[in-house]
């Protein structure tokens, strides 16, 4: 029996690499509304970590066709219990304490050595080598760069004619940490820069892009070093934030982005990523992962480029519960979304496109 754990706030865990966490209601909302959907993903027999039982089991009804037979803990539940594996949505210091402390068996979670190790890869500064090797020899295919600043000095450096610009934390949650820069830098926002570089030791500057579309690619590392590709991922986020993700064939998916750019593309990108990532992760990853992509209009030779690294996430994703999803055998396309409804509710839907 697995144990499989949704924790939201993963990459605010990250960002702040402490034992404990305080997150905002928000947050916590998220999780306990989100807390069952590892059903979507886990096998028959599994267990699922959840702030609400009975609250769990009634939205694992209403997804019954899609969801596996698990059963539901809450965290008093979970000391000494013989689980074989520990999933949660990305491992970090604070969910590794949480368990701990739950009373799970030390030798189901991570070293300290580990921990450090996962949160060091999932710095952004990894997207500047990663981007390097993946544009390589198809650069006039694709956009994008990312460089590391220590100062605003530097941060000046890196913007030549006051062109628009993205600002990044090094660590920070999805739509969070990042910042738009057109024009002069506001005092509001000097001060996150310091801030930022005073807490996390620098801060990610990027070019600005037009954007038209996202996307993404989904793998999973395995413990022989190997990396697994286990399909696209073709989303749509509302001021930063996740909102939803096509549940189609790949074939389907690909025909979405070759409106854009050539099927060949994607091919050569995923096997790049695939080369980058079994060198990198030798640090010491294993699990799922996702890159984001995008895809941008180009302002000079009116044609779109590919994007192929805006983010590493090392973690499930929302690309990869899409991709656990059956797809819909008629060749059509659904859309699985997740929307604020009120205050503290979260609402996951499946509907056709």
């Amino acid at each position: 029996m697995n144990l499989h754990i949704f924790n939201p706030e993963h990459d605010i865990s990250l960002a702040f690499g402490r034992n404990h966490l305080t997150v905002s209601k928000n947050v916590k909302d998220f999780r306990t509304s989100l807390g069952w959907i590892p059903a979507l993903w886990a096998k028959d027999g599994d267990a699922v970590l959840v702030d609400d039982v009975e609250y769990a089991r009634t939205m694992a009804k209403e997804h019954a066709s899609k969801c596996a037979d698990v059963s539901f803990v809450m965290k008093s539940k979970l000391k000494n219990h013989p689980f074989s594996k520990v999933i949660p949505w990305g491992w970090d210091a604070a969910v590794n304490t949480e368990l701990r402390e739950a009373g799970v068996c030390p030798q189901l979670l991570k070293t300290e050595r580990q921990l450090n190790d996962i949160r060091q890869l999932s710095n952004r500064r990894l997207t500047t080598e990663a981007l390097i090797n993946i544009r390589k020899d198809i650069s006039a295919s694709t956009c994008g760069s990312s460089y590391h600043a220590c100062s605003l000095a530097e941060i000046k450096r890196l913007r030549p004619n006051h062109q628009p610009f993205v600002l990044k934390a090094p660590w920070s949650s999805s739509g969070r940490g990042i910042r738009l820069i057109q024009g002069e830098m506001p005092p509001s926002t000097t001060g996150w820069v310091h801030r930022i570089i005073h807490l996390q030791g620098g801060i990610m500057v990027e070019p600005y892009y037009n954007k038209v579309l996202d996307f993404g690619m989904e793998f999973l590392a395995h413990s022989n070093g190997s990396i697994q590709y286990k399909g696209l991922s073709i989303f749509h986020t509302i001021n930063r934030a996740y909102a939803g993700n096509v549940i189609a064939s790949e074939k389907y998916k690909e025909g979405m982005l070759s409106k854009y750019i050539p099927t060949s593309m994607l091919e050569t990108v995923r096997n790049k990523i695939t080369a980058h990532f079994e060198s990198t992760f030798q640090r010491g990853y294993t699990g799922p992962f996702g890159i984001d992509m995008m895809i941008v209009e180009s302002a000079e030779n009116d044609k779109y480029l590919l994007h192929p690294c805006v983010e590493i996430n090392l973690r499930m994703t929302m690309g990869h519960v899409a991709l656990s999803l059956e797809t819909d055998k008629d060749g059509t396309a659904s859309v699985m979304e997740i929307k604020h409804e009120a205050k503290d509710f979260y609402q996951f839907s499946i509907h056709r496109l």
